[in-house]
C-alpha cells in the first residue's frame, strides 16, 4: 500500500482540445473534482506547483485539460485551464487557459534542455504508456479577469503519464494518470486517480486524453 505524506497547496483547471476551439470539457463518467483552499498560484515549474499570489484564500483551484496524444510520433497537443472557483458558492471566478506542448513540440522551449523526471513506471516497476514533458504557455484569461490571480503567460513545466493498467504489489487498478512531483532524492511519480488527487480517461484509437488534477505537494513517499 502506498502512504503519502501531503502539504496542502492545489491548482484547478479546465481544458479544450487545442485542435478544436469549440470543444468544451466534459466530465467523463466517473471522474470527480478533487479541489482545496489554497493560497498558491500557477506559476510553477518543473513540476511543482507555483507560489505567491492574493486573494486565493476563498477559491478552489483545480486543473482540467484535454489533449492529443501521438505515441508514435512522441507529441502531446492540447490545451490546459485554469479555473478558479468561489469556496462559497462553487461557481467560476475565472478561467486561464494555456497552450499545452510537450517539450520539443513547444517553439519556446524547443533545443533547450528538457526536465529529468526519469522513467514513469507504476508500483512494480511496470513502465508507463507515455510520458511527457507538458509545457504550458501563452496563458490568458478565457472567462472572467483572473489578473488578481496569475502572474505569469508561462505557466511552468510538468511531467505527465499514463497508465493503461497500473501495478502496486500484484495488484491491477486499472487506468491511471501519472504526474511527476518532487522529492528529496529528486522526483516521483504519482498514479494521480488512486492517491484521490485527479482522474482521467484515454481514448486509444482516437490518442485523446482527458483529464482533471489537483497538483498536491508530496513531501514524502514509502512503498
Amino acid at each position: 500500500m502506498l502512504r503519502w505524506t501531503l502539504i496542502i497547496g492545489l491548482l484547478t483547471a479546465c481544458g479544450t482540445d487545442k485542435n478544436d476551439d469549440t470543444a468544451t470539457w466534459v466530465t467523463p463518467t466517473g471522474m470527480s473534482t478533487t479541489t482545496s483552499t489554497t493560497t498558491t498560484t500557477t506559476t510553477g515549474s518543473g513540476g511543482s506547483g507555483g507560489s505567491g499570489g492574493s486573494g486565493l484564500s476563498s477559491t478552489n483551484l483545480v486543473y482540467q485539460g484535454t489533449a492529443i496524444v501521438n505515441i508514435d510520433a512522441g507529441t502531446w497537443t492540447g490545451t490546459e485551464t485554469a479555473v478558479f472557483n468561489s469556496a462559497a458558492t462553487g461557481q467560476s471566478v475565472c478561467e486561464w487557459q494555456w497552450t499545452a506542448l510537450d517539450w520539443d513540440s513547444d517553439p519556446v522551449t524547443a533545443g533547450a534542455l528538457a526536465p529529468d523526471y526519469g522513467a514513469c513506471t507504476d508500483g512494480d516497476g511496470n513502465p508507463c504508456a507515455f510520458q511527457f514533458a507538458v509545457h504550458l504557455d501563452g496563458g490568458s484569461d478565457i472567462a472572467g479577469s483572473c489578473g488578481a490571480f496569475m502572474q505569469t503567460t508561462d505557466g511552468g513545466t510538468f511531467g505527465y503519464g499514463f497508465s493503461l493498467d497500473y501495478q502496486a504489489g500484484g495488484t491491477s487498478y486499472g487506468q491511471q494518470l501519472m504526474y511527476s512531483v518532487p522529492n528529496g532524492s529528486g522526483q516521483i511519480w504519482v498514479p494521480a486517480p488512486q492517491q484521490g488527487t485527479g482522474a482521467a480517461t484515454f481514448n486509444l484509437p482516437a490518442g485523446q486524453i482527458d483529464y482533471e488534477l489537483s497538483k498536491v505537494l508530496i513531501t514524502s513517499y514509502t512503498p
